[in-house]
């Protein structure tokens, strides 16, 4: 017999990877994205914790469902999964801006630099190139 509890773990880590997704999409972090990522957490490890208390309970719970049950079961693990999926593309692909923003911001920076700061060597003035003036404000 499936539990309810399992079902609205399931179902409430599927919504809350919903809506961190469509944050991402959007562009809107901030603390509150910090907050759905502590629930997600959250919600991982109890929805293990019950799948290992019936684990333990009938190693083959699954396989003494009724038919209808288990037909809930799949459909609200199936979502689960495409959820997941697309959280994790969204997230490898804000990463990816992300990366590609901050190599975009320091050879900027880097050329900006070399404009303005240089050091003189037996050779004569030669631009500074070590040095990236770059800070990141993580309150964005």
């Amino acid at each position: 017999m499936i539990t309810e509890e399992l079902l609205d773990q399931i179902i409430s880590l599927t919504l809350i990877v919903e809506e961190e997704t469509q944050r991402l999409r959007e562009m809107r972090g901030g603390k509150s994205l910090g907050e759905l990522v502590g629930a997600k957490t959250r919600l991982v490890g109890q929805l293990e914790a019950e799948i290992a208390r019936l684990d333990r309970a009938d190693p083959s719970w699954t396989e003494h469902l009724p038919a209808d049950e288990h037909e809930t079961l799949d459909r609200a693990l199936d979502t689960l999964r495409a959820a997941m999926v697309t959280n994790a593309e969204t997230v490898a692909r804000n990463l990816e801006v992300t990366s590609e923003l901050l190599n975009v911001l320091g050879d900027e920076a880097r050329r900006l630099a070399s404009r303005r700061a240089s050091t003189y060597t037996a050779e004569g003035a030669l631009p500074e190139r070590e040095a990236v003036p770059i800070t990141i404000d993580t309150r964005l």
